[in-house]
């Protein structure tokens, strides 16, 4: 899914310890399949999804409440202390698009504001 929103502004780091199973987080979303996790793979410096993180068994997570999502099995802590082992970030689809503007139609600033977002 090409994904727009991979900023700064729309993602969060943590580093997991082996206890802590639930993390906030600060930015808005449209809808929660909007919301990913990803756990970092030391041994091959990449990020992968949180439930294919075959390396360290499963993380399956669900939304706590709207802006915390909770591990069913706490992450652990990273092997370097100064790396960030837990991403949760937005990944909005850009295809298609949330609204269709045709000729001769209104245009709302709402509608031009909510496909850009």
């Amino acid at each position: 899914m090409p994904c727009a929103n991979q900023c700064g502004d729309s993602e969060i780091l943590y580093q997991g310890d082996g206890s802590q199973t639930r993390f906030t987080f600060p930015f808005e979303y449209m809808a929660e399949s909007d919301v990913q996790v990803d756990i970092y793979n030391e041994s091959t410096r990449r990020w992968v999804n949180a439930t294919d993180a075959s390396w360290l068994g499963e993380y399956d997570w669900s939304f706590a409440n709207a802006t915390t999502i909770e591990f069913t099995k706490a992450p652990p802590a990273p092997l370097d202390l100064e790396v960030f082992n837990i991403k949760i970030y937005r990944c909005t689809d850009i295809d298609p698009l949330m609204a269709q503007f045709y000729p001769g139609s209104n245009i709302r600033a709402q509608d031009l504001n909510d496909n850009f977002e």
